[in-house]
């Protein structure tokens, strides 16, 4: 609850909250994933990671996948004949010739780069909830099974409209 919100948000935040400890209490899972989530299909609620999220307010389930380069170089390098061409140049051109010398001496490089990918997924849940509607979760393909069923079956659904009838006055 934020500090500014009216006593009639705060109410009905702390409503939300009851409602959400009652389902979860009233919860008698149907099926779960270990570790990951439980759900009662009667009741009509699923628990992932914690958080209770009634069917019906399931409006959108996409995965977010993000790829990482990752390179890794393992090995090293060395200068080669540095000390010689060092004096050489000394001999030469005296210490700036050594300094010159020194400098380009050829670089041995013994290593290997290794580049892979890791891919980080996320499932995203969109619903209709007044104070949580985007929920992530870590990728799980079975959670993310189930909550696609749920969502087809809430497509599904037939949808009622209700028209007011003029009165006829």
């Amino acid at each position: 609850m934020s500090l500014f919100d009216s006593p009639e948000v705060k109410e009905a935040k702390r409503q939300y909250k009851e409602d959400m400890k009652r389902l979860a209490n009233e919860m008698q899972p149907t099926g779960k994933i270990f570790l990951t989530a439980k759900w009662d299909d009667n009741l009509g609620v699923i628990s992932c990671h914690g958080t209770i999220i009634k069917y019906d307010t399931i409006k959108n389930v996409e995965v977010n996948e993000k790829v990482e380069l990752i390179t890794e170089t393992k090995g090293k390098s060395k200068k080669k004949h540095g000390i010689t061409r060092a004096v050489v140049g000394g001999v030469v051109a005296g210490p700036l010739g050594a300094a010159v010398g020194g400098m380009t001496a050829k670089t041995e490089n013994d290593s290997t780069s290794v580049t892979r990918q890791q891919v980080t997924r996320t499932i995203i849940v969109t619903r209709d909830d007044p104070y949580y509607p985007i929920l992530r979760f870590g990728y799980d393909p079975d959670l993310e099974l189930k909550l696609r069923s749920i969502l087809q079956h809430n497509q599904s659904k037939p949808k009622t409209i209700t028209i007011d009838a003029p009165s006829s006055e």
